[in-house]
């Protein structure tokens, strides 16, 4: 069971239910509704509830593993509701999974601290979060469809960022990113495509207007296929302050593209810093790395090629035989 909205949860869960029917012994339904929550409730029909829906219990006592991909103690409110059942769908599920370290230390530090309440603090359940497991996100397994890294004749590099502006504090790393290009000092044109949308989105464009002196930026919305769009770019640029893994980072790994990012949670989990990527501590940092970056072809090679290997060990055919041995047991 996935949410409604295409994004992340979403592709990842829809993901692994087409990996996992590849299994001969094993078969799942794929639900993206409120159908889909409410059929996590009152099925019977069902050996397992797999959900990244809060699902509070099962009427039939059917096992339920409750996949939680953010902190919901951020992201719950007036356009995610749910969000206000997690407590209960932790402590009633037989299993929890997390795709990272990070997560699942952030949530047991709310947990601890009495952060994690139904509806108030004053009442928060204590839940155990300690025997979550800890299996990443997948990637499809895709050919290296970008080889080449070369500035074009005119001396122009682009870059290309894609997130989400469902949340304003995720979201506002573009406005980050924005001030660090401005202060970028190279020869090259830069030119940043930025995809992604949500209601926070007219706000921070508003804000980046502001502080946007020489970088051309060009808004794209929501891409259907990013893989296929990020032939086009030099490098992926990354700021965020809400991630709790970085699905896309490995995405773009994968097709070749030399990828740079902020420290943000699970960061170190996903990509290995001077090695198949760069991780900035602070935005002087990032600057930095990012003129390297820009002003070295043999750089983006090279970062391109080792993220191409680093992201394999990601793919969904590695992440759901984890998966299948949570199934059996």
């Amino acid at each position: 069971i996935a949410p409604i909205r295409v994004g992340g949860t979403h592709h990842t869960m829809k993901e692994l239910s087409l990996e996992i029917n590849k299994n001969k012994n094993i078969k799942t339904k794929f639900y993206n509704s409120l159908y889909g929550f409410l059929v996590g409730i009152f099925s019977y029909k069902f050996d397992i509830i797999h959900t990244a829906l809060p699902v509070p219990f099962n009427i039939f006592g059917k096992k339920i593993i409750f996949h939680i991909h953010g902190n919901f103690k951020k992201e719950k409110g007036i356009r995610n509701p749910l969000g206000y059942l997690y407590p209960l769908a932790i402590k009633n599920a037989n299993t929890v999974i997390v795709p990272s370290n990070f997560l699942k230390n952030t949530l047991l530090k709310l947990n601890n601290s009495k952060g994690l309440g139904f509806f108030s603090n004053k009442k928060s359940l204590k839940l155990n979060l300690k025997n979550a497991l800890v299996i990443n996100n997948p990637i499809k397994e895709e050919k290296l469809i970008k080889t080449k890294y070369t500035q074009d004749k005119k001396g122009t590099i682009k870059l290309i960022i894609a997130t989400k502006f469902y949340f304003y504090e995720k979201g506002k790393g573009l406005i980050d990113l924005v001030e660090i290009l401005n202060k970028i000092k190279t020869k090259n044109k830069i030119e940043l495509d930025v995809y992604g949308k949500g209601p926070y989105l007219n706000e921070i464009k508003k804000e980046c207007e502001k502080i946007n002196k020489t970088i051309k930026i060009t808004y794209k919305g929501f891409a259907k296929d990013l893989n296929k769009q990020s032939i086009k770019y030099d490098i992926f640029t990354y700021y965020s302050h809400l991630d709790t893994f970085g699905v896309v980072l490995l995405e773009m790994q994968r097709n070749g593209l030399p990828v740079i990012t902020n420290e943000f949670g699970a960061a170190n989990e996903v990509i290995q810093d001077n090695k198949n990527g760069f991780i900035s501590k602070d935005k002087d940092d990032y600057k930095n790395k990012l003129e390297k970056l820009i002003e070295s072809s043999k750089l983006r090679q090279k970062l391109g090629k080792a993220g191409n290997i680093h992201s394999k060990k990601f793919s969904s055919k590695n992440i759901v035989k984890q998966i299948i041995e949570v199934y059996k047991k």
